[in-house]
């Protein structure tokens, strides 16, 4: 069995209800992460962040954060990271 690759760096988003800011660490890649987020998210991993509408990254790619990049209107419900 191998073992998982993960991004490095960080993925910062406001998580809802209340507001509250959230980080995820060096999240693995191509594992959809079930959040809930709706403001600002900020992408500082290695990774594309691809932001979905719908929980288990179904659906299309709502949005998506390059590395280093950030959004101040991001709504989303599950996030993938991909090379």
């Amino acid at each position: 069995m191998g073992t998982a690759n993960a991004a490095t760096g960080f993925f910062l988003y406001t998580a809802r209800p209340g507001n509250v800011r959230t980080v995820l660490y060096n999240p693995v890649d191509d594992e959809c992460c079930n959040i809930s987020g709706q403001g600002h998210a900020l992408n500082e991993t290695n990774r594309n962040a691809e932001l979905y509408a719908y929980s288990d990254c179904r659906g299309d790619v709502g949005r998506l954060l390059p590395p280093d990049t950030s959004a101040a209107d991001a709504t989303l419900t599950s996030v993938r990271f991909v090379h």
